[in-house]
C-alpha cells in the first residue's frame, strides 16, 4: 500500500486511537472526497461540489468555440458528447435545480451562439428544442426529467435479481428488512438516500411483483395484486381490519388451505377477500417471487432508461412534417434551417419588428412587400425566378407556391417525374441558399442573381448526391437531376 497516496478516514475513535493509527504513516482525510470524479458526501450538493462538472462542460464548449461549427454540428455535439458527460453525474445524484439550470443555460448558449460567453439569442424555445423530432423538436433531453429517469435505476437495483454491491449495502444498513415503500423520508439523515426515496411516487408506477411462493413480496406495499398496493386501497387501518402486520410477506398470510385473514367488515375489505380468492395460493408454488419493470403495459426484465423516459415525459401532438425535414440522407445544416423555417422562427424583418425594434420591414430583395417567411422564400420576385429554374430542372412546369403548406404538400407527392428524396434535397438547398443570399444583402456582402444562385444550388445538389452515392435512395438521383439540365 502506497502511504503517500492513501488517506485514513476514522469515525467513533478517540483522539488517542486516531493518533496511534496516524503514527503508522497515514495522513488523515476529511469529507467530502472524490471517487471517479464524483463527490462522496451525505449532505446536499453545494456549488463548490458540482463546479467541477460545470468547469468540465465549459472547457469542452470553449474548445469548440474556435471551430466554425454549424447549428446542426453543435446539436450533434450536445446530444453525444455533452449528454454523455452529464449522464455519469445524472445516474448517481439528483442534482440541484441550480446546477441543472446552469447546464441548460450553457447548452442553449452554445447551440444558438456558438460560444458560452454571450447571452443566447435563441430562435426556438429550449422547451421545444427538447421535444422529439416527430413532435417538432431537435430530440434533446429535458434535463431535470432525464436526471430523475436515470436515478430511477437506483430504485430498481433494490429489487433486481442482479444485486449490486450498493444495493446489498443499502438493504442491510438502510432498509433493515423493511419495505422501501414504507420508510419515512423525513427521518433519514443522508441527503442522497432521501433524494432516492422521493422518487418512489414515480417508481411505484413501474415496479411490479410477480408472485411465486410469496416469501419476498410485501403484502401491503408491493404491487403484486390486480388492485395495486393494498395499503393505498384500504389505508393504514388495513392491518387492523385484516389482522395482517405491515411487514408481513404475501406467503406468510396464506397456507396450503387458504388465506389467513380476518373476515371482511367493510366493502373494501370484502373487495380484497374476493380478489385473494381469485388468485392461486402462493403456498402451493415452488417458484420464487420476482420483480419486473413495467412501462405502459410492456414487461421488461431489466431497467430501460429509454422506455422509462418516453413514459414520463410530456408528449406533444405529432407534427407530421418531420420526415420532410429530417429525411434520410439530409444535409444537416440545410435540415436545421428548414426546421427553424418550418416553425416560422427565422429572424425576418417583420418578426424582428414585432419585438419592438424600429427598422424597415420591407423585403431585402424586392423592397415592395413586408419580409415574412412565405414572402421571402415563395412570393418574392427573386424567389419566383429561382423556383422557376428549379422546377424546370426537376422536369416540372413552372408553378408558384404561395404558401408554405403548399410547398410541403408538393414535396410529398408521389409521381414518376422526380423521386421524393431529390425534391426534398433540392427544396432544402433552395431555402438554405435564399436565406444565405438574404443575409448577404442585409450585411452589404456580394450578392447573386437568381441564375447565379441556381448555379450554386446545382453544385450543392451534385456534391450531396455524390457524397451519398452508396445510399440506396441516392443511387439514381444524379441521373434524374441532370436529365433536364439542357
Amino acid at each position: 500500500m502506497n502511504r503517500s497516496k492513501t488517506e485514513l478516514f476514522v469515525a467513533g475513535l478517540s483522539q488517542l486511537e486516531t493518533n496511534d493509527l496516524t503514527a503508522l504513516g497515514f495522513s488523515l482525510g476529511s469529507l467530502p472526497v472524490r471517487y471517479l470524479g464524483l463527490p462522496l458526501m451525505h449532505r446536499k450538493l453545494r456549488i463548490c461540489d458540482y463546479r467541477p462538472l460545470l468547469d468540465q462542460l465549459k472547457a469542452k464548449f470553449t474548445s469548440w468555440t474556435a471551430r466554425a461549427l454549424s447549428f446542426a454540428g453543435r446539436r450533434e455535439l450536445l446530444s453525444s458528447v455533452i449528454h454523455g458527460t452529464i449522464n455519469f453525474w445524472f445516474s448517481t445524484f439528483l442534482l440541484p435545480k441550480g446546477c441543472i439550470k446552469s447546464i441548460e443555460s450553457l447548452c442553449c448558449r452554445f447551440l444558438w451562439n456558438g460560444n458560452i460567453s454571450e447571452r443566447a439569442s435563441a430562435k426556438v424555445s429550449w422547451t421545444t428544442v427538447c421535444h422529439p423530432k416527430e413532435e417538432g423538436g431537435l430530440g434533446l433531453r429535458d434535463l431535470p426529467l432525464w436526471n430523475k429517469t436515470l436515478c430511477l435505476k437506483l430504485v430498481w437495483l433494490l429489487f433486481s435479481e442482479n444485486e449490486s454491491l450498493w444495493a446489498h449495502w443499502t438493504k442491510v444498513h438502510r432498509l433493515k428488512g423493511e419495505s422501501i415503500w414504507s420508510i419515512d423520508v423525513e427521518k433519514q439523515a443522508s441527503w442522497i438516500w432521501k433524494s432516492i426515496l422521493k422518487l418512489r411516487p414515480l417508481a411505484e408506477d413501474f415496479v411490479k411483483c410477480i408472485i411465486g411462493n410469496g416469501l419476498m413480496a410485501n403484502f401491503w406495499y408491493d404491487d403484486w395484486s390486480p388492485l395495486g398496493p393494498l395499503i393505498k386501497l384500504i389505508g393504514l387501518s388495513g392491518p387492523r381490519q385484516l389482522g395482517v402486520r405491515l411487514t408481513a410477506s404475501v406467503g406468510s398470510v396464506c397456507t396450503p388451505l387458504g388465506w389467513n385473514i380476518r373476515p371482511a367488515r367493510s366493502d373494501i375489505a370484502m373487495q380484497i377477500h374476493i380478489m385473494l380468492c381469485s388468485l392461486p395460493l402462493p403456498a402451493l408454488s415452488s417458484c420464487s417471487d420476482r420483480y419486473i419493470w413495467q412501462v405502459d403495459g410492456q414487461t421488461l426484465e431489466t431497467y430501460s432508461a429509454r422506455h422509462t423516459w418516453d413514459s414520463l415525459r410530456h408528449h406533444q401532438p405529432p407534427q407530421g412534417w418531420e420526415k420532410k425535414v429530417w429525411y434520410r440522407g439530409h444535409i444537416p445544416s440545410h435540415a436545421f434551417l428548414m426546421w427553424v423555417a418550418q416553425l416560422d422562427r427565422l429572424p425576418t424583418r417583420t418578426r424582428i419588428a414585432s419585438w419592438g425594434q424600429h427598422l424597415d420591414t420591407y423585403c431585402c430583395f424586392c423592397d415592395n412587400f413586408p419580409e415574412t417567411r412565405d414572402h421571402i422564400f415563395l412570393r418574392c420576385e427573386y424567389s419566383e425566378q429561382l423556383w422557376t429554374l428549379i422546377l424546370r430542372r426537376l422536369g416540372y412546369q413552372a408553378v408558384m407556391f404561395h404558401t408554405w403548406t403548399a410547398l410541403l404538400e408538393w414535396s410529398d407527392i408521389k409521381d414518376t417525374t422526380c423521386p421524393t428524396t431529390l425534391r426534398l434535397l433540392v427544396i432544402q438547398a433552395t431555402i438554405y441558399k435564399i436565406w444565405f443570399e438574404r443575409n448577404a444583402r442585409l450585411h452589404s456582402s456580394p450578392t447573386s442573381t437568381p441564375q447565379g444562385c441556381f448555379k450554386i444550388i446545382d453544385r450543392l445538389v451534385r456534391q450531396a448526391i455524390i457524397a451519398r452515392k452508396n445510399r440506396k435512395s441516392f443511387r439514381t438521383l444524379l441521373r434524374h437531376w441532370l436529365k433536364h439540365s439542357i
